[in-house]
């Protein structure tokens, strides 16, 4: 396949597991599935050589994500207001601090139900109906149907709501969706969590009541202002640094078409790099995200926006702080007190600092982070 699309004049780089096509400055890469490697990953699942993350993960890759693709290509040529309306959604839910924290081929999923089932003429009025859908629908108890494509009958999607129902017990799913081609609502159950989730919930509601106010005086643009009094801690990063327009990696000379021509790494300009070390798929800014989720750890849930002058955001656990028994194994990060007059070890207790968790942040972060804020 690579040598017949290098005959073609496109510009491609094969390895084992696909084959990476580069054309206009857009990266396509190729992966060959065959319907017997789901039936391969359930064997796998089953007898334990596969997590379920991983098995999920491959789920939403070879399964899920192209029949969801070709779900929102036909709705965008049956209605020109469907892809603007999914753009502005995904651009309120980044300035909500939730970029990588709601998948988006969620909220793709959410307008395709709102253009079927009552087909806006115009984006602006696709995206206040799925802030409608947001606020009303009873996401706790209740399975969102979603047929596209009008293929699920009565009996499919009564056997679809048991299935979810059963799973939905023992499972902490946060939404639960059912398409014809995700009947188990397997698409949901790495992201988007419960935190998340709930915090889209609210915002949503703020939106429509600030909608409502400011609709009539048509200064909407106060609803993509990030929730910055929600968080704790808002950590500002370098701009320069995690652009893509700047680069991590970036194109040095020529046009695509030229082969051969090489890359190189921004931050190291002495560094030239072909074709086979191109950093595709690379996103610097889920690095900086996981980092902060390792720091902050168990005590607090982190957002990010990478819209609107790349912050992330931490909400601390209201117990994280709570004074801890003398312990050795609970030393880290925690200051001692003293909580009586007593000179015996049961009258001191540890007391978690939020100082020494941010510094733990700002070591992991080094030159990317640029401020930090106490809200």
């Amino acid at each position: 396949m690579s040598g017949r699309l290098e005959k073609k004049g496109e510009e491609c780089h094969a390895t084992r597991d696909f084959c990476d096509v580069m054309r206009h400055g857009f990266v396509f890469r190729l992966v060959i599935f065959t319907d017997r490697e789901e039936a391969l990953r359930k064997y796998r699942l089953s007898h334990g050589t596969l997590s379920a993350k991983e098995f999920q993960e491959q789920f939403l890759q070879h399964s899920f994500l192209p029949s969801h693709t070709a779900l929102v290509k036909n709705q965008a040529l049956q209605n020109p207001a469907f892809l603007p309306a999914v753009r502005l959604a995904k651009l309120w839910a980044a300035s909500q601090m939730l970029s990588h924290g709601v998948p988006e081929f969620l909220l793709e999923e959410l307008m395709v139900h709102v253009f079927v089932t009552q087909q806006p003429l115009t984006p602006s009025r696709g995206f206040l109906l799925l802030l409608h859908l947001l606020t009303q629908f009873d996401w706790k108890s209740s399975t969102l149907v979603i047929d596209g494509n009008g293929s699920l009958d009565s009996n499919a999607i009564a056997a679809a709501l048991q299935t979810v129902e059963t799973q939905r017990q023992t499972s902490a799913q946060a939404v639960c969706i059912v398409t014809p081609f995700d009947l188990a609502s397997q698409c949901t159950r790495l992201a988007p969590s419960a935190p998340a989730w709930n915090h889209m919930l609210r915002v949503a509601q703020n939106t429509l009541r600030t909608l409502h106010k400011k609709w009539e005086e048509e200064d909407v643009k106060s609803v993509f202002a990030p929730p910055m009094r929600d968080f704790d801690v808002v950590l500002t990063l370098r701009e320069d640094v995690l652009s893509p327009q700047k680069g991590w990696v970036k194109r040095v000379g020529g046009k695509m078409e030229n082969r051969g021509s090489a890359y190189k790494c921004s931050l190291a300009k002495n560094v030239m790099m072909d074709r086979s070390r191109l950093l595709v798929g690379y996103n610097p800014e889920e690095c900086v995200l996981e980092a902060v989720e390792k720091a902050v750890g168990v005590g607090g849930v982190v957002m990010m926006n990478c819209e609107f002058g790349r912050k992330i955001g931490i909400s601390w656990k209201p117990t994280y702080f709570l004074p801890l028994k003398m312990s050795m194994a609970s030393v880290a990060d925690c200051c001692p007190l003293k909580k009586g007059n007593g000179g015996k070890k049961e009258d001191v207790v540890l007391v978690r600092s939020v100082f020494d968790v941010v510094k733990r942040i700002e070591d992991a972060l080094g030159d990317v982070l640029l401020k930090v804020e106490f809200v």
